[in-house]
């Protein structure tokens, strides 16, 4: 194994754990009304961004990790 896979890995693993902090900040603003919405879009943006890079560098890193579904 090269010296990159656990780098890509432990980007992979951090994105992960970033994105549940996402699902809270969205759950947090359930119940502010329509002038939280601006704010909710941008995580879920966030979100799905995220999700895309994790599975980028999950593959990249071709071993899966303990934070692997």
């Amino acid at each position: 194994m090269g010296k990159v896979e656990p780098f890509l890995r432990l980007l992979a693993d951090l994105a992960t754990l970033a994105r549940g902090g996402v699902v809270a900040l969205v759950l947090l603003r359930v119940g502010e009304g329509p002038e939280a919405l601006a704010g909710v879009v941008r995580l879920l943006l966030l979100g799905w961004t995220l999700d895309v890079l994790d599975g980028w560098l999950a593959r990249a890193s071709r071993r899966p990790s303990p934070l692997a579904a």
